[in-house]
């Protein structure tokens, strides 16, 4: 009997070998279709669907788990995208996820990424300005191929630039290392890149940001947004419960104000966001609990 036990434990062992675990089933929270990584303690979004969405806040937490994964081709071609904020909870950003999006011109980067990967922002003609923060180790092959770089932070925690990850990016004329030159000879660079010997080359700090002056005062239920600017863009509301995303509302910007009366119902706090092609990249500007 013992025996007969013991060899059941040993077969189904090794049905646990050679039989992957099943994967989490996809599924949805409004626009975004997501899973529960193999670990169970996050969520990767693999879907994005609103061809019509313009500016995007992606979440930071689904189902109480932190989003920390942007899946291959979530976002890929959405075709009215614009900008788009990537929350801090993100620490990958997977193959083509925003390729083909030919009009971003505006991605605020978690502060958190490790991996962009191969072909991420591809074909993003529109997209001027990258902000690469300090904890990404790993940029993939054809991870900016064919954008509209024009200016481009790398931060010194980069071990490696895959081939041709800023091929055709024709309109890039300066680069910023945050690193020293040191650092930078140790990347591992793949071929394809020798646009990075051909611009303009900062060491030690990040591409100069214009500060935005920003202040957020309410009347009623409409949030005015001011700024230093007259320059147009938009001002963004992100309302949060709990640290849970909500919903967002926009408004545009007319003689340096934007008024916005999003929907608080059920929400406790209040993120707002500014962007204009005055200020590079889009960035939080204040934070509001509601009710007071």
């Amino acid at each position: 009997m013992k025996k007969r036990i013991l060899n059941l434990m040993l077969a189904a062992v090794m049905l646990c070998a050679f039989i992957p675990c099943a994967a989490h089933a996809e599924e949805q929270y409004g626009n975004y279709t997501y899973e529960i990584n193999s670990d169970g303690k996050g969520v990767t979004i693999t879907y994005f669907d609103d061809s019509e969405a313009t500016s995007v806040v992606i979440p930071d937490t689904i189902a109480e788990l932190p989003v920390t994964q942007i899946g291959d081709a979530a976002f890929l071609r959405s075709r009215n995208l614009k900008n788009i904020i990537i929350p801090d909870s993100v620490t990958v950003i997977g193959e083509d996820a925003f390729a083909g999006c030919s009009i971003l011109h505006d991605v605020s980067m978690s502060r958190n990424i490790t991996v962009i990967g191969d072909y991420a922002f591809s074909s993003c003609s529109y997209l001027t300005d990258i902000l690469i923060p300090d904890s990404v180790t790993t940029i993939g092959g054809g991870a900016f191929y064919g954008s509209g770089l024009q200016t481009v932070t790398i931060g010194k925690g980069v071990k490696t630039i895959g081939d041709e990850a800023f091929h055709n990016c024709h309109n890039l004329w300066d680069v910023y290392y945050t690193g020293t030159a040191d650092e930078w000879q140790v990347i591992d660079i793949g071929k394809g890149n020798d646009i990075l010997n051909e611009v303009d080359f900062y060491y030690g700090g990040a591409a100069p940001v214009k500060a935005a002056a920003v202040t957020v005062t309410k009347d009623g239920e409409t949030y005015k947004v001011a700024t230093n600017t007259k320059y147009g863009g938009k001002a963004y509301a992100a309302v949060y419960a709990d640290g849970k995303l909500l919903r967002t509302a926009s408004a545009p910007f007319i003689g340096g104000s934007a008024s916005i009366s999003p929907d608080i119902t059920g929400g406790d706090t209040v993120k707002f966001f500014v962007w204009s092609s005055y200020f590079q990249p889009l960035t939080q500007t204040e934070t509001q609990t509601i009710g007071e």
